[in-house]
């Protein structure tokens, strides 16, 4: 688990410091999807930034 805690705490200290972050969420949601052969996939991702603008990512 300290693997994952370090990948998120970086991830956090890059976003930190950018003027254009407006928001951050841990563990924000997980996101559901089939894939070509139909098969339920998932993934739940480390970190959500919001930007100014509207736009957003997500990391991890």
């Amino acid at each position: 688990m300290a693997a994952r805690s370090n990948e998120m705490r970086a991830q956090l200290m890059a976003l930190d410091p950018d003027p254009h972050v407006t928001g951050r969420a841990g563990r924000p949601a997980r996101v559901l999807w089939r894939n070509h052969r139909g098969q339920m996939r998932s993934w739940v991702p480390q970190l959500f930034a919001r930007y100014i603008g509207g736009t957003a990512v997500l990391a991890g």
